[in-house]
């Protein structure tokens, strides 16, 4: 008998200490536990391979809103992700090896509307992410060392996560778009962070730099409006193209071993000074100009930018680069200088600016939303206005451009609503799309003769533009140019014109009457609609001109008297109610 009962006990302690080994092992996952048989057998497929296979692990316990959950093959996330868990918990961890199935039940516990507490009452929505702990596998769809492309874009609930230690890429739009997202802790080893990585994350805050980090891609902390400081490591080479735009930023210090800055990298911060390292080149001459900006200082030695009294030119001072938007009052640009490049004093307070001679060249948007600058006068070297040259100066009211100006580029007046005294001279070849765009304060202007093409919405919203002289040479008015010109009573359309434009004059609300002359062969939709005054349109030509629609078919229609019949058939123009002969 005591025999038998020694036999009982010795078979219990033997089944407790198999049940404590078992549970140890499921609890304490090791970097093994996946990479020898199972890693030939599985790829992307939940964790399945070869022989019998067995029932998911059950739903762990959760303490309080805290859940650690140990994935033991790849793919069982999802099955340990019940409702309740999903709804409730905020401090998750998880561990072992992670596949795309349980990436996707990671994303929809942290892209949740709303949290509740165990007795079902809404809490704070946030989720606190740790990863450090877990492991990516290698498939065809994730990489093992790699933050995939939109891995966590756009989640609602995320608010901090710790990235697997494993990881040495944070690719396109990692995060894009995480409006709760405030710290990421990334491991050492992390060398690229990717385009838009970060961007239009507003609540972050805290982002820890590996010392691996190499590079920095385009526009990756882009409106991280709360991303006050950042510490850059040593081992940092290139910056993207405004990587940094629209942050918060109050200061940086680049690192001594960076090559290059993209443009606008730093643009819309608050940064008050600016130091170029020695072997740094910025892209386009423009690290970024901002209202609190008021000097730029480049180390000795550099090899592609100078800088003096602050503000930033190349090595020879032929190209003014940029200047801080925080200086006021006048400049002189030196004598040096033949170039103004682009966005160089985009945004800035200056009251005047002088251009000397020397200068023959305006970058695109040099001086665009100058909005304190009310005059200016270009030098005769002068010869093109770039592309936003002036766009949104405001108070802008007269400009003397040079008389051997040849193009206007697009946009390059477009928003001056009070510039009334211009001079087109006749050295003007081409104006550019949208070039006189909301420019209300034009109340006459004569084009000049070598002028062919007006292009889409050139004079658009010029409420009060009373009359135009078009010239002699003109063969097209394009889009909506004329849209929205309120005072325009009548227009005189050239005998060379061969097409007009989709609603070329919509909205001109004061015009009475229109000819077209028998040189055009091709009208767009619509392009007198809304001009509710419009009493008369005369089509001068015995054939008539193709045109797609109108909503003019109570307007009496003038035609040649032989050609009467033949408008009254032809395409379009037959939705005229009236048809009289000239």
């Amino acid at each position: 008998m005591k025999t038998k009962r020694i036999i009982t006990l010795s078979l219990f302690a033997l089944l407790m200490t198999f049940s404590t080994v078992s549970t140890y092992a499921q609890d304490k996952p090791s970097r093994s536990f996946s990479g020898q048989k199972d890693s030939k057998d599985k790829k992307d497929n939940g964790g399945k391979s070869g022989g019998a296979e067995t029932p998911p692990p059950p739903a762990p316990r959760m303490d309080g809103d805290y859940l650690r959950v140990v994935v033991h093959r790849a793919g069982e996330l999802k099955g340990q992700i019940t409702p309740d868990i999903q709804k409730r918990v905020r401090r998750f961890v998880v561990e072992g090896y992670l596949n795309s199935e349980d990436i996707r039940a990671i994303r929809r516990v942290c892209d949740r509307s709303s949290c509740v507490n165990a007795r079902g009452t809404s809490v704070t929505n946030y989720v606190d992410l740790d990863l450090s702990r877990a492991y990516f596998t290698n498939t065809y769809m994730m990489n093992r060392n790699c933050v995939g492309k939109e891995m966590f874009y756009d989640l609602r609930a995320l608010r901090s996560i710790r990235l697997p230690i494993d990881i040495r890429e944070i690719s396109n739009r990692a995060f894009y778009n995480c409006p709760r997202l405030e710290s990421v802790e990334m491991p050492q080893g992390v060398r690229v962070l990717g385009n838009e990585a970060f961007r239009n994350c507003p609540e972050l805050q805290v982002v820890t730099m590996p010392s691996t980090l190499e590079s920095i891609g385009n526009l990756c902390f882009s409106g991280c409006r709360k991303l006050q400081r950042i510490s850059l490591p040593y081992s940092l080479m290139t910056i993207g193209n405004e990587a940094f735009a629209d942050c918060n930023l109050t200061e940086i210090y680049l690192p001594e071993g960076l090559r290059s800055i993209g443009a606008n990298c730093f643009a819309n911060n608050h940064i008050r000074t600016l130091t170029i390292p020695r072997n740094t080149e910025i892209v386009d001459g423009n690290p970024g100009n901002s209202n609190a900006l008021e000097a730029i200082h480049v180390s000795n030695g550099n090899r592609y930018h100078s800088s003096s009294n602050g503000v930033l030119f190349d090595t020879q001072c032929s190209t003014l680069q940029m200047f801080p938007g925080n200086l006021i009052g006048s400049y002189s640009i030196p004598n040096s200088v033949r170039a103004i490049g682009p966005y160089a004093f985009a945004g800035s307070r200056l009251t005047q600016i002088n251009i000397p001679e020397s200068v023959t060249m305006i970058g695109t948007g040099a001086f665009c939303n100058c909005s304190s600058i009310r005059n200016i006068i270009l030098p005769s070297s002068v010869t093109q206005i770039s592309a936003h040259a002036f766009q949104g100066c405001i108070n802008l009211t007269s400009i003397n451009l040079s008389a051997q100006t040849r193009v206007i580029g697009d946009y390059a007046f477009d928003g001056c609503t009070v510039l009334s005294n211009i001079f087109l001279p006749e050295s003007v070849t081409q104006l550019g799309a949208l070039s006189f765009r909301e420019c209300r304060g034009l109340n006459t202007l004569r084009l000049p003769y070598a002028i062919s093409v007006i292009p889409k919405e050139c004079f658009r919203n010029c409420a009060n533009l009373v009359s135009i002289q078009l010239p002699g040479s003109l063969k097209e008015i394009q889009s909506e140019s004329f849209r929205g010109c309120l005072a325009l009573s009548s227009v005189q359309l050239p005998q060379t014109l061969k097409k007009i434009g989709e609603e070329a004059f919509r909205s001109c609300t004061s015009l009475h009457e229109i000819v077209i002359p028998a040189s055009v062969t091709d009208i767009d939709s619509k392009p007198f609609t809304k001009c509710h005054v419009l009493s008369r349109v005369v089509s001068m030509s015995p054939v008539p001109p193709t045109l797609k629609s109108h909503d003019n078919k109570d307007v009496p229609l003038y035609v040649p008297a032989n050609s009467v019949s033949t408008y009254k058939k032809a395409k379009g123009w037959k939705k005229f109610k009236k048809v009289y002969a000239l």
